[in-house]
């Protein structure tokens, strides 16, 4: 599995993914993993127990059903609005007052004309005082169901 990821505007981090690898290790719905950075590529998300102190959880996994041509800004507007849709259901309070915020990968180029149309949605504790170099705070415990 390939990732890239990049930051974006209020603290959210977009990447992407692409199945170079069927057999490449993926976190699952409920597992936490560590970031590897911004606008660097992934080939794979190794997932752990959240009491484990990490970065992130995975909250949501499904395919896009959009067809057609590559389209990175409709992939990520679809990529997007599909994690928020789900945000509520996992965390147990709506995103927009949540103070927690969303990391989610999605398919580049390469890995959707090969067929990859998988989202991965993970929640992550922003870092808003500026404490770290990466724009999130380390922690342990899973966020599911907590209303924050």
């Amino acid at each position: 599995m390939r990732k890239i990821l990049s930051a974006a505007a209020l603290m959210a981090l977009l990447s992407g993914c692409s199945l170079l690898d069927p057999t490449a290790p993926t976190a699952e719905i409920g597992e936490c993993f560590d970031v590897q950075g911004s606008g660097a590529q992934v080939d794979s998300i190794n997932g752990f127990d959240c009491a484990q102190e990490h970065d992130a959880e995975v909250y949501f996994k499904a395919n896009l059903t959009l067809e057609g041509d590559y389209d990175d800004v409709a992939i990520d507007a679809a990529a997007q609005e599909m994690c928020l849709d789900q945000y509520t259901d996992y965390v147990g309070v709506d995103y927009y007052n949540s103070t927690l915020d969303i990391y989610y990968l999605f398919p580049i180029q390469d890995g959707w004309d090969s067929g990859d149309r998988e989202v991965i949605c993970a929640v992550y504790t922003p870092d808003y005082e500026g404490v770290t170099d990466e724009g999130y705070l380390r922690t342990s415990g899973s966020v599911k169901g907590s209303n924050q």
